[in-house]
């Protein structure tokens, strides 16, 4: 039997489905190095939604907290956040808010509330 002009033998096609599985392993073992380039477009997202949902969550917690420790919280508004990730898997979330003082007068204030990885709070600093 022949095609595109090579004559096919059962040897021949025994070779190249070896070539072929020695190919696809080799190919597997270098991208699989590389979990995230392994992932599927659905997975990318979903990696991606929890980054944010974690984000999410802290800066959540951390406005609660502020919220909770303010003379007059219905006077809270929100200036700007910040959040940094650190190699060491700790987070900084940085909120800067105007709120009334003590004697009513409109101030502006920052405060940053540090985590750990597991989102446990570790520390606000003013």
């Amino acid at each position: 039997m022949k095609a595109f002009g090579i004559k096919i033998t059962v040897k021949r096609v025994i070779i190249i489905w070896i070539v072929a599985a020695v190919f696809m392993g080799v190919s597997r073992f270098i991208l699989e190095k590389n979990e995230y380039a392994n992932m599927t477009i659905e997975q990318k997202e979903e990696v991606r939604q929890q980054k944010e949902f974690e984000e999410l969550n802290l800066t959540g917690e951390s406005q609660y907290l502020i919220q909770k420790s303010l003379h007059d919280p219905s006077s809270y508004k929100y200036v700007n956040s910040d959040i940094k990730k650190y190699e060491n898997g700790q987070y900084a979330v940085s909120f800067s808010y105007r709120a009334n003082n003590r004697f009513g007068a409109l101030v502006l204030e920052t405060k940053e509330f540090w985590y750990n990885k597991d989102g446990d709070l570790l520390k606000v600093v003013e």
